[in-house]
């Protein structure tokens, strides 16, 4: 099991796997290139010993947005979620997976929901 120091680590990991932009939980102002990720914390749940937290672990979402028209071959869509689901599998990270097409922005969005854990020191 891989321990992460804080969110930002996961974020610029992910960034290095993917070679596309990450944000945290929203997008920033301004024209954004497509695709895009965001990350955001869900909840945590953490890992008690000797009356203290031995380790935290958090729920985060992964969201890879990419517009694209009414063709759902989108080979850049394709290419970044097996780098999404390399990461994790590379880092022991169980994942789920949901995906959304937003027909009306022509906007498709895959959702990935993991657990990650806390705990590596500076």
């Amino acid at each position: 099991m891989k321990l992460w120091i804080d969110l930002d680590e996961i974020r610029d990991s992910l960034k290095e796997a993917t070679s596309v932009d990450v944000y945290e939980y929203r997008t920033p102002k301004g024209l954004i290139k497509a695709p895009y990720i965001i990350v955001a914390e869900v909840n945590d749940s953490n890992v008690w010993a000797d009356d203290s937290v031995y380790v935290k672990s958090v729920y985060i979402s992964v969201n890879l947005l990419v517009y694209q028209g009414q063709d759902s071959r989108n080979s850049k869509r394709s290419t970044v979620e097996e780098a999404i689901e390399r990461f994790f599998v590379e880092n022991g990270i169980p994942f789920s997976k949901d995906t959304d097409w937003y027909s009306d922005i022509q906007l498709f969005q895959t959702e990935y929901t993991a657990r990650f854990f806390y705990g590596k020191k500076d």
